[in-house]
Formats: C-alpha cells, sequence, structure tokens
C-alpha cells in the first residue's frame, strides 16, 4: 500500500510540473538550482555577459541535462515529503 501510495504521489507530482503548478515548479526550481554547479552558473552568466549564443545554447543544453538528472530524485523527496506531513496531520487530528 505504501508504495502505490508513493508512486500516486510522484505521478501527481509530475502532473503538477507539467501544468505549471506554482508551488511544486518553485519547489522543483529550488531543488535544481541546489543541484547546478558553479561552473554551469558561471558559463550562464558569461554567455548572457557576452552576449554568446553559442556558449548560451551548449550551457542551456546541460542545464537541461541536469533538469532531467533531478527530476527522479524530486519526485521522489517530494512525495516522501507530502505523504509524512499526511501522516503528521492524521496523527495531530487522531489527538484532537
Amino acid at each position: 500500500m505504501a508504495k502505490i501510495a508513493l508512486e500516486l504521489q510522484q505521478q501527481l507530482i509530475l502532473s503538477e510540473l507539467q501544468q505549471g503548478d506554482p508551488v511544486t515548479s518553485n519547489a522543483y526550481a529550488s531543488h535544481c538550482a541546489g543541484a547546478l554547479d558553479s561552473d554551469l552558473a558561471y558559463a550562464l552568466c558569461l554567455a548572457r555577459i557576452h552576449k554568446d549564443a553559442s556558449l548560451l545554447q551548449q550551457t542551456l543544453l546541460q542545464l537541461d541535462a541536469l533538469l532531467g538528472e533531478t527530476l527522479r530524485v524530486f519526485c521522489e523527496a517530494e512525495a516522501v515529503r507530502r505523504i509524512a506531513a499526511l501522516q503528521t496531520c492524521r496523527e495531530v487530528a487522531g489527538r484532537a
């Protein structure tokens, strides 16, 4: 049952991201920003400063790869967080 709940939450999170839910999108952006290495951030800044379209295209491809790598990790962590929050709410409500 717990595995099914986890998978359903992950599907819900993916759906929210696809629909542009602002809360989920901001959480994912924060997660991705934390995974962004300094070299990629530097290259993005440098490309914009120098208006270097080639460098910008290359760094955006690297950013896309990072987004792809972090999506699964984010969905898993967010699903676990949501389930834990729901369990806590149920426990608190049960005491009331």
